[in-house]
């Protein structure tokens, strides 16, 4: 109605802000115990501006060229990133 979409989340998926911090957390620490990274969280570090090789410590990978297939960013992101402009513009 009026344009506005409305989304229906079933009780059981509604969690208050602490609580799903705390399961954030917890996902993010068994990554870094089992010593990777989702694929997804390698371009979103490179955009925060963290050194290539912090994020490599922590996906495991070992070279530059295997760590580069995780950068899902497109042309418009890298000159962002690249101008020093960030993505908050």
């Amino acid at each position: 109605k009026d344009g506005v979409w409305q989304i229906q989340i079933p009780a059981k998926y509604r969690v208050g802000h602490e609580a799903h911090f705390g399961q954030v957390t917890e996902n993010f620490l068994q990554y870094l115990k089992d010593g990777k990274l989702p694929e997804w969280e390698v371009p979103n570090m490179i955009k925060d501006g963290t050194a290539e090789s912090n994020i490599m410590k922590l996906t495991g990978h070992k070279s530059s060229q295997c760590f580069a297939r995780y950068n899902r960013m497109t042309i418009e992101e890298n000159a962002r990133a690249l101008s020093g402009t960030g993505f908050l513009s």
